[in-house]
């Protein structure tokens, strides 16, 4: 933890020094983190030892700039439960997968369990979802995490196999870098910068003259964002675009064109309606989907 301003990168860094590959993270507050490889020359005692700790960091700190709080030896771990649920008992987190840190997903891949799981269990026991609707968690959440633990493996084996790495090629997700749902989505959804399936980009908005996230008035539901008036069929909370400022033009990105864009619970694109007509069918289809009845 640091106890003075010292020049260090605000984003994550892999250090690729073929000597001693290392990983810097940047997290809340004065915390900093910092990843070593240890070979077999290095006992787990003297690695975690304070003198050898900050002889591991003195390329980037002196022991005068902060506070040791953690120094441990761990292994990695790259594995995922058989089964996710077992009747009323289902696994999340940790309990579900593990894998390792050189992307930062294991705890926001436990959130988006959390996430996906909430507001599917609030469908079943508060709103008349079928139970079925629970087996769509494993099936959604399963695959990406899978792509995760790969991505995060392929990140770790520059500190097994120093390189300089290749640039990636630019697709349809690099712009998230990270995996899209399959499941409980409309088609295969447009090319616009917020895909079905994807994660969407929360925008800053202004209403009656003050700035706020989005979410700060769209609730913890599913929200329909429009090009104007529109009707959420029982399902969605209606923003209205034109009613709402845009400061930074990420509101106007987030529809990309459409008439309106659906909103999962879990801030997942469900899907896009292109004009006013079709909205009605985005949401009636997203009732079908979950098993509700209809409105």
């Amino acid at each position: 933890m640091l106890s003075r301003p010292v020049a260090l990168p605000d984003i994550i860094h892999q250090v690729c020094d073929p000597h001693r590959p290392a990983t810097f993270v940047p997290s809340a507050r004065n915390h900093r983190r910092w990843e070593f490889r240890l070979d077999e020359r290095h006992s787990d005692e003297p690695a975690g030892d304070p003198h050898n700790v900050w002889r591991l960091l003195s390329p980037w700190l002196r022991p005068g700039d902060g506070e040791l709080v953690r120094a441990v030896v761990y292994d990695f771990h790259a594995t995922v439960a058989e089964t996710w649920r077992h009747g009323r008992l289902l696994l999340a987190g940790d309990a579900a997968h593990q894998m390792p840190p050189f992307m930062g997903q294991g705890m926001c891949s436990g959130i988006r369990d959390a996430a996906n799981l909430a507001w599917k269990l609030q469908a079943v026991l508060r709103d008349g979802a079928p139970e079925e609707l629970l087996d769509s968690y494993e099936a959604e959440r399963r695959p990406h995490v899978e792509r995760c633990i790969k991505l995060s493996i392929e990140a770790g084996r520059l500190h097994h196999e120093p390189a300089i790495p290749q640039p990636a090629s630019d697709d349809g997700e690099r712009w998230s870098r990270l995996p899209p749902l399959t499941g409980l989505f409309r088609g295969a959804g447009r090319s616009a910068p917020f895909p079905t399936g994807h994660q969407a980009r929360q925008p800053t908005v202004e209403v009656g003259g003050r700035r706020c996230l989005l979410d700060d008035i769209a609730g913890p539901g599913w929200y329909l964002v429009s090009d104007g008036p529109a009707d959420g069929g029982g399902l969605a909370r209606v923003l209205d675009a034109t009613t709402l400022g845009d400061p930074d033009g990420w509101l106007r990105r987030l529809l990309g064109g459409t008439a309106a864009v659906l909103i999962r619970p879990d801030r997942y694109v469900y899907g896009t309606a292109a004009t006013t007509a079709d909205i009605a069918a985005l949401v009636d289809g997203a009732r079908r989907r979950i098993g509700l009845p209809p409105a």
